[in-house]
């Protein structure tokens, strides 16, 4: 069974901003909250960044929430280690891994990563990306969510694309690993046939058993060890590689009230806000 890899697009950014009182004139500031994903260090930035709307948005300082080691980093940049792995597995410049990327032509931002991804790619000499261009529409509908079934392979089971960028979110706040594990890494009951989102076909026998002890666990505490292993264990297989946006700004004005930031729409929950007369 082949693997395809799949990109995971994550943002997991809460944003405030509040008056600090002066004695002259109030004055404001933003505080940008990173808590990485599901709160793991080796996931993303922890702490909280400071900047001074007032002075055009200055950064005046970040406070860190927990250590983190200096120069951490799982997941470093080694072009040399990348070209040294591709040379082991039989790849030259005259005999380079050949990757079809599946991206959404009409959507700027899947345009910008696709560009992206395949220049680094591309620069390591003994890689050739090339694109599989798709609108908005089919990109689920044709490419991704399709069945596959004896007599009529899938796009994804066929090779028409070998990696892709998609979003995914948690579905509600907290401890939610098993709303993404089980659709977009157990198999076979993840895959898209069966109401799943495992569009690479992704199959790990270690991270299914992971998964099924996470599940039986009699507690959410009891539990987390499970999730937490299994979520290492899916990035040692590279099933996906996570894009965290860094930043997230929102802003409104003051008259609005009760704006509470929701990380998955990237916006502010329009149900709950409340508005006051303009000036008063």
């Amino acid at each position: 069974m082949r693997r395809n890899a799949a990109l995971v697009l994550l943002s997991s950014i809460v944003a405030a901003a509040f008056a600090a009182p002066r004695a002259a004139a109030p004055h404001h500031f933003l505080y940008v909250a990173e808590p990485g994903i599901r709160n793991y260090v080796e996931y993303g930035g922890v702490g909280v960044i400071v900047y001074d709307i007032d002075a055009g948005y200055k950064f005046v300082r970040r406070i860190p929430s927990q250590d983190v080691p200096a120069g951490y980093n799982p997941y470093p940049y080694d072009q040399a280690k990348a070209k040294s792995m591709l040379s082991a597995a039989g790849f030259t410049a005259s005999h380079p891994l050949q990757l079809k990327m599946l991206y959404r032509s009409d959507s700027q931002g899947s345009t910008a990563i696709f560009n992206n991804i395949s220049s680094q790619l591309n620069a390591l000499g003994s890689v050739k990306v090339t694109g599989v261009p798709t609108n908005q529409s089919d990109f689920y509908g044709k490419y991704l969510l399709v069945p596959n079934v004896k007599g009529n392979p899938s796009p994804a089971y066929k090779g028409t694309w070998d990696l892709t960028n998609a979003g995914w979110g948690p579905d509600w706040y907290g401890n939610s690993a098993v709303t993404y594990f089980n659709p977009l890494y157990s198999s076979p009951g993840g895959f898209p046939a069966n109401g799943g989102s495992n569009f690479g076909y992704f199959q790990s026998t270690s991270v299914n058993n992971l998964i099924n002890q996470a599940l039986n666990q009699p507690t959410e505490a009891a539990a987390d060890k499970f999730w937490a292993q299994a979520d290492q264990q899916v990035m040692k297989e590279a099933a996906i590689y996570p894009i965290t946006s860094p930043l997230q700004l929102n802003e409104h004005a003051p008259y609005v009230h009760n704006a509470v930031y929701m990380p998955q729409y990237q916006q502010f929950d329009a149900a709950n806000v409340w508005l006051s007369k303009p000036g008063s």
